[in-house]
């Protein structure tokens, strides 16, 4: 009898422990008010005004601090209650301290920088660069362009709210960074911006250049002489520019030995071409008059004394009146005479008409 009683006994107990296995609620660690860590259901957890941090997590001695912020922008790493009674704003369990989230960057009227709570810094009439913004990263000054040239060293937030533009890092004005040179004509040159030097359809020279340095125009080669012009201007009315900081004052900008037949003029390069002569080239003189030809064999265009297959390009360059090039890539550094050497049919002027006299002397490896 007892022994049978003792059976049913146990099956009972055995399926009551089998029922509450099935029921049993999952638990977590759970940060109780105080600091304390519990490893307890959600429910007790909520029950007991506590924070859950999920089933199956487990207490250690971290699990309930978080970051402590203080009114000088520090951060410890502490139990809720703790931080309390230091006077700090508790950020919440597992909050960090690396960043300090607990201030940041400020820049000063001075314009130097120090890590201030957002508060401090409004205090301290500073400019408050972001949450977590480190004095390492942040630049306080930079040059201020305030819509005309005017330049001051601020604050970016001080410039900007007026309307500026902000140039971080620069520590001068000098070179001024709000302008430029800008060339108004080959004789006028303003400080302006850019914007202000287009308006008033200017050559603006570039940021920083200065009207001390830059030159705003140049000997522009016209049929009517030389004037000083932009090369804008120079292209635009005909001219040959001959570069920035030239001067027309220099004689040799335009004019060059010309010879018409067996004369020789230094005159303007197109009044020369247009009165049917040929132009030597700028800054070339009269010394050798047009009739005294070196002893070089006509037909000889590359002049080494050879008349060949060799000169044909260097007649080309001597037909078509590219003189300078002629001098560089034929003359050799002789006292060769192009027209002594390409004027075949002997009229005093190189041109198409020497074509057919030139392409015999080739043939036959010299000129009768």
């Amino acid at each position: 009898m007892k022994t049978a009683l003792r059976g049913a006994f146990l099956v009972a107990v055995s399926g009551l422990l089998s029922a509450h296995t099935a029921f049993a609620q999952p638990t977590g660690a759970c940060c109780l008010p105080g600091g304390e860590c519990r490893q307890i259901t959600l429910a007790e957890c909520i029950a007991l005004g506590g924070i859950y941090f999920g089933d199956d997590t487990g207490c250690d001695p971290a699990t309930c601090r978080g970051a402590c912020c203080f009114s000088n922008a520090t951060c410890l790493y502490l139990l809720r209650p703790d931080c309390a009674s230091q006077g700090g704003t508790y950020q919440g369990e597992l909050t960090d301290c690396s960043p300090n989230l607990c201030g940041g960057a400020c820049c000063l009227p001075d314009l130097s920088c120090q890590f201030l709570t957002q508060a401090g810094c409004a205090a301290a009439a500073g400019e408050f660069r972001g949450t977590g913004a480190t004095c390492m990263q942040t630049v306080c000054f930079g040059a201020c362009c305030r819509g005309d040239t005017s330049c001051t060293i601020t604050r970016r937030n001080e410039c900007q709210g007026s309307g500026g533009m902000w140039i971080s890092g620069r520590t001068s004005c000098d070179p001024n960074p709000c302008g430029g040179a800008c060339c108004l004509s080959a004789t006028n040159c303003q400080f302006m911006t850019r914007a202000a030097c287009l308006s008033a359809g200017g050559l603006y020279r570039g940021t920083n250049t200065s009207c001390d340095t830059v030159a705003c125009g140049g000997a522009c080669c016209l049929s009517t002489g030389c004037e000083l012009l932009r090369d804008g201007e120079c292209e635009t009315r005909g001219g040959i520019f001959r570069g920035y900081g030239t001067n027309c004052d220099t004689a040799d900008q335009c004019s060059g030995a010309c010879c018409v037949g067996n004369q020789c003029q230094v005159l303007n390069w197109d009044v020369c071409v247009s009165g049917g002569g040929l132009f030597f080239g700028r800054g070339t003189s009269c010394n050798n008059p047009c009739n005294i030809c070196p002893p070089f064999p006509r037909g000889d265009t590359r002049c080494d004394h050879h008349v060949d297959n060799f000169d044909i390009d260097c007649f080309v360059l001597a037909v078509v009146g590219n003189f300078e090039r002629w001098v560089a890539e034929c003359q050799l550094g002789t006292d060769c005479d192009l027209v002594c050497v390409a004027d075949v049919n002997g009229d005093g002027v190189v041109n198409m008409f020497d074509i057919d006299g030139f392409v015999e002397c080739v043939v036959n490896q010299g000129c009768n």
